[in-house]
C-alpha cells in the first residue's frame, strides 16, 4: 500500500496523532486489526500462552470502516450500493523487556518489507502485561512512560467504544492476535483458557468477528487466507457494480426513448419495458471503499479530519500483466500443467518462496478458477439442452474482464474522486509479498467483512457468526461466551475497575 494511504504512527509523532486517531475511531462503523509479532508455533491455548509470553508484537495494523450516506448516487443505485471510508493506520512497536525472536518469523518479516533498523530506532516504546513503566524522570525525550500510556490509551479507547458505541472489532484468524494484545496493552495474560474468553466477552461486548471463520464454515471457500480472500472478494465487487450500473444505463435509455413492449403505452413503467438482456442479469448488493489520505503531522487537525481529501482504492492493487497470458499449458500427456503454484493458491505460502518457478499471482489464480467454473456451468447448460448466451453477461474472457473492471472503475468513479494505482509487480512471484503488512492485512480484513455483511446482512452475521473464532484443526470455532463455570481474571477485574465510560 503506497505510503500516503496509511498513517505511519512512530515513537516521534504518536502524541500529537493520538487525538486525530481517537477522534477517527469515533466515526468507526467496524475497526479491523492485525499484528506482525516475533514468534508463530503451537495450536492450542496452552501451547501459545507461553509463546506470547515470551515473544513481542513488532507492529500492529488498524484500519476504521466508517459507513457513510450514498450521497454520490441516485436512488436506484443507493438501494444497492453501500459506500465506506477507511483510514488505514501501522503502529510501529518496540518491546522494552526481553524477547524471542524465532528465525523462520524474522525471515519472513524481512522478506515482506519490514525494516527492522527503523523499528529499533522509531518503535513506540511498550511494556508487557503488569510489568512497572518507567519513571517519569526517564532521561530519554519524549520520555518512554508517556509514549507507553499513549499507545495503551488509544487501546483503551477501542474497548470503551466497544462498551458505548457497539462498534465491533474484525479478525481474520486472529486468536492469537488477541492474545498479543491483551498481552502488550491490557494486562498479564491468563493462564486458563476460560478465564482469557470470559476477559475478551467483557473486554468487547459488540461483538468479535473472525473473516476466516465466515469464509471457512459459512461461504465454503476453496482456499481463505487473507489476500486471496481479498481479491476475489475486491473483483466480485468490481463485477456487481459493474452489472448494477450497466443495467441502469440500459434502462434508462430505453425509457428515454419511450421504448416500449407490443400492447404497453408509453409513459407506463411495468418489467416487460425492462430490455430482455438486462433483465437476465441478477442484481446484487456492493460496496465502494475510499480510502482517505494520510493525516499532516503534527497538525492533524479536526479540520483535516472531517475534510474531503477522499480518494477512492477500492481496487487498490492493479497487478499488470500480459492479456494473453495463459493459467496453463499442455504437458507431454495432453494434460493441461497449470502455471501458478497449487500449493500457494490452496493455503497462501509456498516452501519455495522466491525460488518458485510457478506463479503466485492472485488475478492469474482467480482467473483460473473463474474460467473452470464457467467451463462447468456451460457443459451442464449444453447438457441439459442447449445454451442461452444471456445467462453469460459480464463473463467475458479473463482478457476482457480485467479491461472491463478497470473501464469501469474509471468511468464511475472518477467523477467523484481521483484514483491512485499501486506500481505493477516486478515478477510473477512478488505480488504476494505486495499484499503483506500490518496496515494492508487490517485493511483486507475489514474489506472481507464488508462484503460477507452484503452477502449475509447485518442481522444474520450479528446472530450467527458473531463471537465465533477460527481454530486450526478444529471442526467448531471458539465461542467468546462467558461461561457460567467461569471467571474473569484477576488481572482484567483490576483494570476494569478504573474503566470510566
Amino acid at each position: 500500500m503506497a505510503s500516503h494511504f496509511y498513517n505511519d504512527i512512530t515513537r516521534e509523532n504518536i502524541l500529537q496523532m493520538a487525538l486525530a486517531i481517537n477522534h477517527i475511531l469515533d466515526k468507526a462503523s467496524f475497526i479491523s486489526i492485525d499484528t506482525e509479532f516475533t514468534g508463530l508455533g503451537g495450536k492450542g491455548y496452552d501451547t501459545r500462552a507461553p509463546l506470547v509470553k515470551s515473544h513481542a508484537l513488532v507492529a500492529v495494523g488498524l484500519t476504521s470502516f466508517e459507513r457513510i450516506s450514498n450521497s454520490w448516487s441516485d436512488d436506484a443505485q443507493q438501494k444497492w450500493g453501500t459506500q465506506y471510508v477507511a483510514q488505514n493506520f501501522s503502529f510501529l512497536l518496540s518491546c522494552q523487556t526481553e524477547y524471542t525472536v524465532n528465525p523462520s518469523s524474522l525471515s519472513f518479516l524481512i522478506e515482506s518489507g519490514f525494516d527492522f533498523n527503523k523499528q529499533i530506532k522509531l518503535g513506540i516504546p511498550y511494556y508487557c502485561g503488569s510489568d512497572p513503566l518507567p519513571s517519569m524522570q526517564d532521561p530519554s525525550h519524549p520520555p518512554k512512560r508517556t509514549l507507553t500510556t499513549s499507545l495503551r490509551n488509544i487501546f483503551s479507547h477501542l474497548l470503551r467504544l466497544s462498551r458505548t458505541r457497539r462498534v465491533p472489532i474484525i479478525i481474520h484468524n486472529g486468536l492469537l492476535d488477541l492474545m498479543f494484545l491483551y498481552h502488550a496493552f491490557h494486562t498479564d495474560l491468563p493462564t486458563e483458557l476460560s478465564a482469557f474468553v470470559a476477559d475478551l466477552s467483557e473486554m468487547f461486548p459488540a461483538g468479535i468477528y473472525d473473516t476466516k471463520y465466515v469464509a471457512d464454515y459459512v461461504t465454503r471457500e476453496r482456499s481463505s487466507f487473507l489476500a486471496y480472500l481479498f481479491r476475489k472478494y475486491e473483483r466480485e465487487q468490481m463485477r456487481r457494480q459493474h452489472e448494477t450500473l450497466s443495467v441502469d444505463v440500459i434502462v434508462g435509455e430505453h425509457e428515454a426513448e419511450g421504448v416500449t413492449h407490443a400492447g404497453v403505452p408509453d409513459g407506463i413503467k411495468t418489467a416487460s419495458r425492462v430490455p430482455k438482456e438486462a433483465a437476465t442479469v441478477k442484481r446484487q448488493r456492493w460496496f465502494i471503499v475510499d480510502i482517505k489520505d494520510s493525516l499532516a503531522v503534527p497538525l492533524a487537525s479536526m479540520r483535516a479530519l472531517d475534510g474531503e481529501d477522499v480518494h477512492d482504492n477500492t481496487n487498490m492493487l492493479k497487478r499488470g500483466k500480459n492479456g494473453n497470458e495463459k493459467g496453463s499449458i499442455a504437458n507431454n500427456g495432453g494434460q493441461k500443467e497449470k502455471l501458478y503454484c497449487e500449493q500457494y493458491a490452496l493455503h497462501g505460502f509456498c516452501r519455495k518462496n522466491k525460488q518458485c518457478g510457478k506463479s503466485h499471482d492472485l488475478d492469474l489464480i482467480l482467473d483460473e478458477e473463474e474460467a473452470a467454473q464457467h467451463g462447468r456451468k456451460r457443459q451442464k447448460l449444453d447438457d441439459s439442452g442447449g445454451l442461452d448466451n444471456r445467462m453469460f453477461i459480464g463473463t467475458t474472457s479473463d482478457s476482457e474482464h480485467r479491461k472491463m473492471v478497470d473501464d469501469m472503475q474509471h468511468n464511475v468513479v472518477s467523477s467523484m474522486h481521483s484514483t491512485k494505482e499501486m506500481p505493477n509487480p516486478t515478477s510473477v512471484t512478488s505480488s504476494s509479498s505486495s499484499y503483506h503488512s500490518a496496515h494492508f492485512d487490517s485493511y483486507m480484513t475489514g474489506f472481507i467483512f464488508a462484503h460477507q455483511l452484503t452477502e449475509y446482512g447485518e442481522m444474520a452475521m450479528c446472530d450467527k457468526h458473531r463471537n465465533r473464532l477460527y481454530l486450526i484443526g478444529k471442526d467448531l470455532p471458539l465461542r467468546v461466551e462467558k461461561s457460567q463455570f467461569a471467571t474473569i481474571s484477576k488481572g482484567h477485574d483490576q483494570v476494569k475497575k478504573g474503566w470510566q465510560d
